[in-house]
């Protein structure tokens, strides 16, 4: 147990991925998608981090924290002025001005470990396995590529078997494939976050 720090593995980047996720006190497992497009588009100048928005809802779809996808690269809302003007960070490394360009929303969904819909792990799962965070572990996940396929969560149970804990459902659901890309990093990163409040 901690706090101050994220703990994450799987095949992710900092826009899109599929991961295992323990935050000092949590288990979960997370889709992260960066193609939620948001309203208007923006105008933004090199070396500046002020956007500008036109009929664009900044105050209504973001917040300070937020991370947002700006042709491609990723930046960090520090501030939402108003609806048509934010602040983020770093400033625009583009080598151009842009104007008319479209930003996307990076979203994290996560599912809780009580919250697993195949087998929690805490013993009352259909394996009888109670995980034991502090005790290494070999996690799994298994998708299918089209941006509609399912995602499954596994752990390695005691038989050397792998456990099926969670499966989050696409096909049928999304309007989008729910990743910009399927060719990503499988990556472990430690993350100087606090668990959510």
């Amino acid at each position: 147990s901690w706090h101050g720090a994220t703990v994450r593995s799987g095949i992710f980047d900092d826009q899109n991925g599929i991961f295992w996720e323990f935050d000092g006190t949590q288990i979960s497992v997370v889709q992260r998608t960066g193609t939620r497009q948001l309203a208007g588009t923006i105008e933004l100048q090199i070396d500046n981090n002020l956007v500008t928005g036109n009929n664009t809802r900044f105050r209504d779809q973001l917040k300070a924290g937020d991370r947002i996808i700006i042709k491609g690269m990723t930046h960090v809302v520090s501030h939402v002025n108003s609806q048509t003007a934010l602040t983020v960070t770093p400033d625009w490394r583009g080598v151009v001005d842009i104007t008319g360009a479209k930003a996307n929303l990076i979203v994290d969904k996560k599912t809780k470990q009580e919250d697993f819909n195949l087998d929690r792990l805490d013993g009352t799962g259909p394996s009888g396995y109670d995980i034991d965070i502090a005790k290494m572990q070999m996690i799994g996940i298994q998708y299918s590529w089209y941006g509609a396929g399912f995602i499954d969560f596994m752990l390695r149970g005691q038989d050397g078997n792998f456990i099926f804990a969670h499966r989050m459902r696409n096909s049928n659901v999304n309007t989008e494939a729910f990743m910009r890309s399927g060719n990503l990093p499988v990556r472990y990163e430690v993350s100087n976050e606090g668990p959510p409040g």
